[in-house]
């Protein structure tokens, strides 16, 4: 027994197995995350909240097209198994500054008005959002404010 305990630890080690074809970041998973929660939360996934989540991705992380598209597969897949959003929130609060969580929430924003209108439970799931960021209520209106003003649709 005590030979085999040896020759285990003598033996070389095995290689770590491939990484995935893509920058498996998990602040930035956890980004998307949140960003495909608010364009599926009234169950309409519209082409122009999906085009806004794969361009705001793009711009925010200065990805291209071929390493956005597997991040954006990893984070809804993590999003349909999670009960909650806690984990996301609680990683990008830990992970970014106040103003980078008010961009964050900006960002939400965009995603929320992109197919031109707002509903009340995607107003209530973005301030929610925006409070478990650890932001304030004022921050997170104004957010919205600068996200209409970026040239984003208001509520209809």
């Amino acid at each position: 027994m005590l030979e085999k305990i040896l020759a285990g630890l003598r033996a070389r080690p095995q290689p770590a197995p491939a990484s995935p074809p893509f920058d498996v970041d998990r602040v930035r998973v956890a980004v998307l995350a949140l960003l495909l929660e608010v364009s599926q939360v009234d169950r309409e996934l519209s082409e122009d909240e999906r085009a806004t989540v794969l361009r705001l991705a793009r711009e925010r992380f200065g990805l291209d097209a071929g390493a956005v598209g597997p991040l954006v597969e990893l984070a809804d897949t993590l999003l349909a198994a999670s009960l909650d959003d806690w984990i996301f929130t609680r990683t990008v609060r830990d992970a970014f500054d106040a103003g980078e969580r008010l961009e964050v929430v900006r960002m939400l924003w965009q995603v929320a008005f992109a197919d031109g209108r707002l509903r009340p439970f995607e107003q209530a799931l973005v301030e929610r959002i925006g409070a478990r960021l650890g932001l304030a209520p004022e921050a997170v209106a104004q957010a919205r404010e600068q996200a209409g003003a970026a040239g984003a649709a208001g509520p209809r």
